[in-house]
């Protein structure tokens, strides 16, 4: 069954300037409902109350704790305001770790901004710490979050958010002056949660099978994602994905790092892949590319090979998969995939770290010289390329993508070549 975890990933503080202030209803919350104990515009979850006397400005403010019912529960409030793809949208909260029940054991809390479609599903988040156990007491502390909303956002969301972890320890926080309004657009997409840093979840990526966030073989930082087979049946999955708007005719590029760890190394047929799923507006799939399994077919995606069944184990590979959008392309999923072909014999785990997504940077087409022996233009140079395009080994030659528009071989990279040989313009 596909399961989404979609919580917390880290950021780096964002400038608030320029933020129209006022988006929020009862931003400082003064103003109480008829009872005295919540606010309006306010929705709660968990263990949240009104604190008075203590606050950045006014006389009240939000106090969040933990639940005692698990590891990592969470309290928090939140409040939606309009948003739309590819708007930047910034929000900001005061924290304070109280003198009076300060912030205990691995307790900490975040400032989310939540992005949702139309059917209020979320689809996206984007987090960044704000208090934890070593956050000096009695301080009021501004902490500022900003996100590019992703395809399909409708409304935007601010969640100051208190996570009880494992060690169920004690402590609060308070919260006080929010702020959340968009402030300007942008064309780029960024990975959420590339690195999967954010301790005890994968957030921002929705993940399916068995999928978790480890530590014991990383390739930078103190996490990475780790899969393995649900041994139900043949050829099952685990996997991640992320998804990304896209535009018909540009080239898109993935990027993952990935390997199998010493001591539980895939063996006996497990693999896995790095593909790009296409999907046109109303997200139906676009069959435009080759079966891998059999090309007279056609599927939505591409695959590049992440973790060959005999991968040498504690390595961790480059893999990358570019890909030219189709007509009617709208979204491209990025999906991380641990593939079991056989439960009874297979094993092992696959893991992945510091992912990329975006437009293949526009390079135009390589030189005459294709050999690269200084010697242009010249017959050698054509007689090259036509070996190299027939599979022949050329280490001082250019690879066969002569346009740099990531598809290959493909008869266009044939014309350009002849057409910049002739005197022509790259097109």
């Amino acid at each position: 069954m596909m399961r989404t975890r979609m919580m917390v990933a880290a950021a780096g503080l964002a400038c608030m300037s320029g933020m129209a202030v006022g988006q929020l209803q009862n931003a400082g919350f003064e103003t109480l409902d008829n009872t005295g104990l919540f606010w309006p515009s306010w929705t709660y979850f968990g263990n949240v109350g009104v604190e008075t006397g203590v606050a950045q400005a006014g006389t009240t403010s939000a106090r969040l704790g933990g639940n005692f019912t698990g590891p990592f529960n969470v309290s928090g409030i939140f409040q939606s305001i309009p948003a739309s793809a590819q708007q930047i949208v910034e929000a900001s909260a005061f924290f304070l770790n109280p003198t009076s029940d300060p912030m205990q054991g691995d307790n900490f809390v975040v400032l989310n901004i939540e992005f949702y479609n139309a059917a209020n599903q979320m689809i996206a988040v984007k987090e960044m710490r704000a208090l934890d156990a070593n956050t000096p007491v009695g301080v009021w502390r501004q902490v500022t979050n900003s996100a590019v909303a992703p395809c399909d956002t409708a409304s935007a969301r601010i969640v100051p958010l208190f996570v009880q972890g494992a060690q169920l320890a004690s402590g609060s926080a308070m919260v006080d002056t929010t702020a959340m309004a968009p402030n300007g657009t942008s064309t780029e997409f960024s990975v959420q949660n590339p690195g999967f840093e954010v301790e005890g979840y994968i957030p921002g990526w929705v993940t399916f099978g068995n999928a978790f966030r480890e530590f014991q073989f990383t390739r930078t930082g103190t996490g990475a994602i780790k899969f393995f087979g649900n041994f139900n049946a043949p050829f099952n999955v685990s996997g991640a994905f992320q998804v990304f708007c896209v535009q018909p005719g540009l080239s898109y590029t993935a990027s993952a790092w990935a390997g199998t760890p010493l001591g539980d190394n895939i063996n006996d047929g497990d693999f896995a892949v790095l593909n790009m799923e296409v999907f046109d507006s109303a997200g139906a799939p676009i069959n435009a590319y080759p079966d891998p399994n059999n090309p007279a077919n056609s599927v939505n995606f591409t695959t590049v090979q992440a973790v060959a069944p005999d991968a040498t184990p504690g390595v961790y590979t480059q893999v990358i998969n570019t890909t030219v959008m189709p007509t009617n392309a709208a979204k491209v999923r990025l999906v991380l995939l641990h593939v079991q072909p056989d439960p009874a014999i297979g094993g092992g785990s696959t893991w992945f770290d510091d992912i990329t997504f975006g437009a293949t940077p526009t390079v135009g087409c390589d030189d005459i010289d294709f050999n690269n022996n200084d010697v242009f233009p010249e017959d050698q140079d054509v007689v090259d390329f036509f070996n190299v395009l027939a599979g022949a080994d050329c280490p001082a030659c250019n690879d066969i993508d002569f346009n740099n528009n990531g598809v290959f071989p493909e008869d266009q990279d044939v014309i350009d070549f002849f057409n910049v040989l002739a005197g022509g313009e790259c097109p």
